[in-house]
């Protein structure tokens, strides 16, 4: 099952599945004409992230999926803690987004 996010928050499922998983998920954020970037953290920290990522944005607005495919997660896992080069650490980029002034 695919859950995604908007920007107007018109899709919510993921806050009623959330008790069905464990509380941090990989997570893939795309955009159109973007590359898509991969997360791990929670759906709260998920829902800060695309807040920074659609900041300043007019257009081609992020949204986000849990990853649910065993074989992307296995992908991403594989390589160690955020799956090397493949993924952030939502919490940590989070804070340093805030240490530095960057989020709103």
């Amino acid at each position: 099952m695919l859950y995604a996010k908007n920007v107007d928050n018109t899709i919510n499922k993921e806050k009623e599945v959330n008790q069905n998983f464990s509380p941090c998920h990989w997570f893939k954020f795309s955009a159109y004409n973007s590359e898509s970037i991969y997360g791990y953290g929670t759906i709260d920290e998920a829902e800060s992230y695309l807040s920074i990522l659609n900041k300043n944005r007019e257009i081609n607005h992020y949204i986000f999926f849990i990853v649910t495919d065993k074989d992307e997660i296995f992908e991403l896992n594989k390589d160690g803690a955020l799956g090397g080069n493949k993924g952030i650490d939502l919490h940590n980029e989070i804070n340093e987004r805030k240490n530095h002034g960057l989020q709103k």
